[in-house]
């Protein structure tokens, strides 16, 4: 094939990029602006993903880990970020890279979580808002937040750009939210049953003691509880930003995270864990500091999501 074909990037809301001959389209690739699974489409043909394309798939990682020559790791792929991701997973490196990313643009990312508090604090009609749109928004978000990672200047409006995946973004935040409740409830009847059964031990001996055990115990039950719902929650934790840089249908996207938080998910815990300290930070700062937190964790999640794309390959294509 020529050389002096002509191709164009086509974006998420579906805006094409170009045109570049072949050469600048590797470049692009080397660079991390183009990904495995970018649409891109040839002058005066079709749309395909550049993981697939003859032209590219030298630049991109084997799919199969088992690829590799053993006794390797797979080859790391290049994706876009103006930080360098650390070697290994650390998870106060990533909160620390976190905040260089958002401390240039932080008055920006404190707007957005702003707007998003304000529009769930509207009495009544706040929460159904945010049920409705709140998966558009954070799609929205997800994008501001990745481009400043790769390098590029957030503005408030991107949050409201999401809405090219609305769809996706509502079934997304609908069927996760059932099915994690669905892991929280799953071991509700257990726990009643328990304490159904220590009520009793007030009728043996120290009343007291009896509710000391049983508070103890309710509570390891409720512990319990909790387990299934947040491993569902690490599991899909990155289905927004799937959403937002790839045409991957919720389900589909649902499914990549599972992917790529597997074998990582409880450092994904001790990421999550290590958030609370820097929320409570925020909180001290005459409470206007969570403005400023929650970016902080996002970039930080943002980039753990980079650097497991890295390890792992980039978000698997959906069906062409």
């Amino acid at each position: 094939m020529s050389a002096n074909e002509q191709y164009f990037v086509v974006a998420a809301d579906g805006k094409e990029y170009g045109p570049a001959d072949l050469e600048t389209l590797r470049q692009w690739v080397r660079e991390g602006r183009v990904v495995h699974g970018t649409h891109i489409k040839q002058a005066g043909g079709g749309v395909q993903y550049a993981g697939k394309m003859a032209e590219l798939v030298d630049l991109f990682p084997p799919r199969d880990p088992h690829a590799s020559a053993p006794g390797q790791a797979p080859p790391l792929q290049s994706l876009p970020s103006s930080v360098t991701l650390p070697s290994e997973f650390r998870v106060w490196e990533f909160i620390g890279r976190g905040w260089d990313v958002v401390k240039p643009h932080w008055l920006i990312f404190a707007g957005m979580f702003f707007i998003l508090m304000a529009i769930e604090g509207v009495p009544y009609l706040g929460p159904l808002a945010s049920f409705i749109i709140g998966g558009a928004l954070m799609v929205g978000v997800w994008r501001a937040i990745l481009g400043a990672i790769g390098g590029r200047m957030p503005d408030i409006g991107m949050m409201f750009q999401g809405f090219d995946r609305f769809g996706d973004a509502f079934l997304a935040q609908l069927i996760r939210g059932i099915l994690i409740f669905l892991g929280f409830l799953c071991l509700i009847v257990p726990v009643i049953i328990l304490g159904i059964m220590l009520h009793g031990f007030d009728r043996f001996g120290d009343a007291s003691l009896a509710h000391l055990i049983m508070g103890i115990l309710i509570f390891l039950g409720v512990l319990c509880l909790s387990v299934p719902g947040i491993i569902l929650s690490i599991m899909w934790m990155f289905t927004y930003p799937i959403i937002a840089e790839t045409n991957l249908g919720f389900w589909e996207a649902m499914r990549e995270s599972a992917r790529l938080t597997e074998e990582y998910r409880w450092r994904l815990f001790l990421l999550l864990l290590a958030s609370i300290p820097v929320l409570c930070l925020g909180l001290l700062v005459f409470c206007l500091g969570v403005l400023v937190a929650i970016p902080v964790i996002y970039a930080a999640l943002g980039l753990s999501y980079r650097f497991l794309q890295a390890k792992k390959g980039a978000p698997a294509p959906g069906p062409a």
